[in-house]
């Protein structure tokens, strides 16, 4: 289950992302604020911090698969990811870049840049991967006790569909 929410969390981010069809000139000035929010806001550490959580649950999958998996393959695994996640980054800021431009105008941009500089932004900033880690596990919590519903909901539906007998 949890596989099947990240691939499609994958698909929805990918499909938010611009093709290279759809590049657009960004104003070098509007380039310059995006940026300077994605550096206030801190989105690599958030970037860094999802992660983290992906690779986690992605532990946590291979060693109810795998039960006798040693726990040093999975750190040097959660290492790599983290490692080549860090080292990569720099690479997504553009297509981030080319999303906030398409979605917000440039006065969004300064408006939000002067909210995330006063003291309740900073607190936002501070408080969003907390929030962020909480509000997956929430996530995780709410789809795992719908999978008994879901199943059983999908084997009527199944049945009705004359896919089964």
């Amino acid at each position: 289950m949890k596989k099947l929410l990240l691939a499609v969390m994958l698909a929805c981010a990918t499909l938010a992302l611009p093709s290279p069809s759809q590049a657009q000139t960004i104003d070098p000035a509007f380039e310059q604020d995006i940026r300077k929010m994605l550096e206030v806001t801190g989105a690599q550490k958030l970037g860094e911090q999802m992660m983290a959580t992906v690779m986690q649950q992605m532990s946590q999958s291979m060693q109810q698969a795998n039960p006798g998996i040693p726990p040093r393959m999975l750190e040097v695994a959660t290492e790599v990811a983290r490692d080549l996640f860090t080292k990569e980054f720099p690479s997504l800021t553009p297509k981030l870049v080319a999303t906030y431009a398409k979605v917000l105008t440039h006065d969004d941009v300064k408006q939000l840049l002067v909210f995330y500089e006063s003291p309740l932004g900073k607190r936002l900033i501070a408080l969003t991967p907390a929030l962020q880690q909480a509000g997956a596990e929430a996530g995780q919590a709410w789809a795992q006790q719908l999978v008994p519903q879901l199943q059983t909901e999908l084997m009527a539906r199944f049945k009705k569909e004359g896919f089964v007998p």
